[in-house]
């Protein structure tokens, strides 16, 4: 058993980070985070999707896995600021 058991975690991730990101969407405190997560990780995923030249059946499983990476590329940074914003919101309104 080699690398081809991270499919089924892989697969599973990228749905849960969907719908993770779907619901965060409807949040309007973290809307101006997860909005833009989400689209810019459909678009990445989109993109190397049709570039990749997935076999034969392998749509489906293949965007989902790059939306996966895509998610984590633009979701980390996106959770950075959103931290960093609430860390400077707390420390201004104690002074």
């Amino acid at each position: 058993m080699g690398i081809e058991a991270l499919v089924p975690i892989v697969l599973m991730l990228g749905v849960a980070l969907f719908a993770f990101l779907i619901a965060r969407s409807f949040d309007p405190v973290a809307r101006p985070y997860a909005l833009p997560t989400l689209v810019a990780a459909l678009a990445f995923a989109a993109f190397l999707n049709s570039r990749d030249g997935h076999q034969h059946g392998y749509f489906w499983s293949s965007l989902i896995a790059w939306f996966c990476l895509g998610s984590i590329i633009f979701g980390l940074p996106a959770h950075l600021i959103r931290w960093l914003v609430q860390r400077h919101g707390r420390k201004g309104s104690a002074s």
